[in-house]
């Protein structure tokens, strides 16, 4: 009975190492398709939509800091006068922007860093994504860039001015 008992433990030690390895695998495949119809939706011409991207991108934390940051500064850019998300003023025609290389790496148990490497109008770039995930899929918790190592940081700062 021992025996048994002490077999039985060991098959379920080792199969729960594979299942979170396995769940892993899977939060890195669900977080870098995220990751690449975040950026695929800048071959949508469409620029009415931008607070719908934002709100299907972003987390409700960084969004509101987003929002705040825009209505503290009416009629103006704000200190967010840039799309963060391709490090740029604007992404050009659809199509100007291709991504070359999305690379994760596990940062918690619900969270990743994506660093994306892509050219756009015909200007290589790399932006670093912390993604989070939440009740409603992969979000975007913050941004960093080769002259802003944190978007979060960036807002915070200027919304307690």
């Amino acid at each position: 009975m021992k025996h048994l008992f002490a077999s039985t433990l060991t098959s379920l030690l080792l199969l729960f190492p594979l299942q979170s390895t396995s769940q892993q695998t899977q939060d890195a495949e669900t977080a870098k398709r995220f990751v690449q119809r975040v950026y695929a939706d800048y071959a949508n011409s469409d620029w009415q939509h931008q607070d719908e991207r934002q709100e299907k991108f972003y987390t409700r934390q960084l969004l509101r800091l987003i929002v705040a940051d825009r209505t503290a500064h009416p009629g103006e850019a704000g200190n967010l006068d840039w799309d963060p998300i391709c490090d740029c003023q604007d992404a050009g025609d659809p199509g100007d922007l291709k991504v070359q290389s999305i690379t994760l790496a596990e940062t918690g148990s619900l969270s990743f860093k994506a660093v994306v490497a892509f050219m756009i109008v015909k200007e290589p770039r790399m932006v670093t994504l912390s993604l989070l995930k939440t009740r409603s899929g992969w979000r975007i918790d913050d941004v960093s860039e080769k002259d802003m190592p944190s978007l979060r940081a960036l807002l915070n700062s200027s919304h307690r001015k």
